[in-house]
């Protein structure tokens, strides 16, 4: 995979999609953050207002982040080569960095000492992790391995080879029971933490699929796909998608969980949409970055904020209005099949009537 990327039926949703980037506080907002390399993993502390960033020249750098602006706080020097994805331990006294050079880091944020340096972690270079739990985390290759790893000792208790192609996206339940994993080869696999062997998979795609995120109360499973359309599974049942929405952008390259009903994509074309989940809705775009494709999307631990990497740029965005987003179904109007059926059917009645 290039180090340039992040690597049943069709739904109907509402065409209208407002730009409501205006409606934000922007007085509330952080500064955006210029860097002088490409950035290819971000993710916010769960306490501190502090976002950490991998960048491709396998640098680590932490930002002290507010409305009146941002400081460099620390930069770490964790990989050899790119530094693909960084992610904050939940109580957030850990961060873990893996890298193009099959390197996993963990570092102390107290002390910015290294508690493990897992070098040939895996055969192939590493392009996401995903914590499961204080004590568990997974990480996903060029390959197609899915290793799960306990954070203690940093030793590999479980791994699946289900997959033939780049493990894209990684997300797990609230549970920590579920780890599910999207792939180029266009298959979604759910893999049972504690008993340690695959839940599902689902039958291959037309498209890569490039993100993955659990909704609607862990109902749904929504995946983005590099032809721009959402392929959403009903939880349980893997074998195919129960909806598809199509057309939401050039290449859904990341997701984001702003409630159990609302997500946020971030396209190929550099544009964030919100979305609303079934019924399916789009609900207006957040903002856009340029002309570049969103690296990462994710969101602040106090549900204000949506953070964004593009090329050499790191955005904010106000999302608190998203937190009470709701959405009606749509009435259907009826087809003209179904019109003539009932007119034809009117006029049968008709006739035996007269008789």
């Amino acid at each position: 995979m290039n180090d340039q990327e992040v690597n049943s039926g069709v739904a109907e949703i509402d065409g209208s999609c407002p730009d409501i980037e205006k409606a934000s506080s922007l007085n509330n907002i952080p500064p955006e953050i210029k860097l002088k390399t490409e950035v290819f993993g971000i993710d916010f502390h769960p306490i501190s207002n502090v976002v950490a960033a991998g960048e491709i020249n396998g640098r680590v750098t932490l930002y002290s982040i507010s409305p009146e602006g941002n400081k460099t706080l620390l930069t770490l020097k964790q990989h050899k080569k790119a530094c693909r994805s960084v992610l904050f331990s939940k109580t957030g006294d850990k961060l873990y960095s893996c890298s193009k050079d099959k390197s996993i880091k963990v570092t102390d944020m107290n002390t910015g000492s290294v508690l493990h340096d897992k070098q040939k972690a895996h055969e192939k270079p590493i392009n996401c992790m995903e914590i499961i739990s204080e004590n568990y985390m997974a990480s996903g290759s060029d390959d197609g391995v899915v290793k799960i790893w306990d954070a203690r000792t940093f030793n590999v208790i479980a791994e699946h080879k289900e997959h033939k192609e780049y493990i894209s996206d990684m997300t797990c339940d609230k549970e920590g029971r579920f780890l599910l994993c999207t792939s180029g080869d266009g298959v979604l696999s759910v893999f049972n933490t504690r008993k340690k062997k695959i839940d599902g998979l689902s039958d291959q795609q037309d498209d890569e699929l490039l993100s993955v995120k659990i909704a609607k109360n862990k109902q749904k499973v929504v995946c983005g796909s590099s032809s721009g359309s959402l392929s959403i599974f009903s939880w349980g049942e893997w074998g195919d998608i129960s909806d598809r929405v199509p057309d939401l952008g050039d290449g859904i390259d990341s997701i984001c969980l702003i409630s159990d009903d609302v997500i946020c994509t971030g396209s190929g074309d550099g544009v964030i949409s919100a979305f609303y989940v079934q019924p399916h809705r789009a609900v207006g775009i957040i903002g856009k970055h340029g002309s570049f494709g969103i690296e990462n999307l994710k969101y602040s631990p106090d549900k204000l904020l949506l953070g964004s990497s593009s090329e050499t740029t790191i955005k904010f965005w106000d999302v608190s209005h998203l937190q009470e987003e709701t959405c009606e179904p749509i009435k259907q109007k009826k087809t003209q099949r179904k019109r003539k059926l009932e007119e034809s059917s009117k006029k049968e009645n008709d006739f035996f009537a007269d008789l």
